[in-house]
């Protein structure tokens, strides 16, 4: 891999649909942002995908309430690499509804 040059790992199982990132700033909390974007992915995520999965930092406890709170649960645990810094995270799981 060349320098500089930025390796992201899957967390999740090939027929997963995989959420790498979502970010709400914090003036914008409790404008139900999130929870329209999450409501977006799981109608729109792949044909065939039976489950949303994505991680969070271990640190973040306002993220980690926000998944709980919308019906995902916690299925493992994970490092990140961020730069030259490794962070831990949480895998949170939740099934998507069939069609």
């Amino acid at each position: 891999m060349a320098s500089g040059t930025a390796h992201t790992e899957s967390f999740a199982a090939d027929d997963d649909a995989e959420l790498r990132a979502l970010y709400v700033r914090p003036d914008h909390w409790g404008e139900r942002i999130g929870s329209a974007l999450l409501s977006s992915l799981e109608s729109n995520a792949p044909a065939g995908a039976d489950r949303l999965v994505l991680q969070t930092f271990v640190d973040n406890e306002d993220g980690r309430a926000f998944y709980r709170t919308r019906g995902f649960e916690v299925t493992g645990e994970n490092t990140c690499e961020v730069g030259a810094e490794s962070y831990q995270t949480v895998i949170f799981t939740k099934p998507l509804e069939a069609e």
